[in-house]
């Protein structure tokens, strides 16, 4: 009985093995069967989008960001001029403009002895 059993258990593993072994060489599927069978085809994007249901949200965040003028809500340096400059230099050479500069030395002096 014993030489029985172990030929069946033999038996079953190698129609297991078959089974599992014909299982793995199945053939792919045709390119053909495939979805679209290879045709090329063409999108209207701005119809699709137009239809999407946040459409409506979007289009408003853009007419807001369109809205916005940067260049005129960004503050621009303006270039130094050389009447400009030749004021500010004649502010720091006058007796007042130099007292001003004093004082302004002395408060930093101060603030670095505070550890401020």
């Amino acid at each position: 009985m014993t030489d029985f059993a172990s030929g069946a258990r033999r038996g079953a593993a190698v129609l297991t093995a078959l089974v599992l072994l014909s299982a793995c060489g199945k053939p792919a599927p045709p390119a053909s069967s495939m979805s679209g069978g290879g045709a090329v085809g063409y999108v209207r994007m701005d119809e699709l989008v137009q239809k999407h249901p946040l459409y409506d949200q979007l289009a408003r965040y853009d007419r807001s960001i369109e809205a916005f003028d940067l260049d005129s809500t960004v503050p621009r340096v303006v270039p130094g001029d050389a009447e400009m400059r030749a004021r500010e230099r004649e502010l720091g050479e006058a007796p007042a403009g130099r007292a001003q500069y004093a004082a302004l030395d002395q408060l930093v002096d101060a603030a670095e002895r505070l550890g401020v």
